[in-house]
């Protein structure tokens, strides 16, 4: 059992080493648009992701206000060799793999 335990150690120093020297970073982002009372979330496009807060219409009755999800990303870029090893954005539905020569953007 010390054998395997030494090894896992040994695995886990050379993953941690090489994710210090290449730059590896994580990306998670994720925002919420809430609106003030009196007001409501409202598409600016079919299916842009993009919303805005208008006020609420007499007409409409009102509901309890529930937060639109805007920005939800996870990824992982290797910033010192410009590698992206993945990036999901899962509010516009876009799934990106593998790429040589691409710069994290914060």
């Amino acid at each position: 059992m010390t054998r395997v335990l030494r090894s896992f150690a040994f695995a886990l120093a050379l993953v941690a080493a090489f994710a210090f020297l290449v730059g590896a970073r994580p990306v998670f982002a994720y925002r919420e648009l809430q609106c003030e009372v009196g007001h409501f979330p409202r598409a600016k496009g079919l299916a842009s992701g993009v919303y805005v807060c208008e006020p609420r219409p007499p007409s409409l009755p009102p509901s309890v206000e529930v937060p639109v999800t805007i920005r939800d990303e996870v990824g992982l870029y290797l910033t010192r060799l410009d590698v992206r090893v993945f990036h999901i954005d899962f509010v516009a539905g876009t799934w990106h793999g593998p790429a040589l020569g691409v710069r994290l953007v914060d």
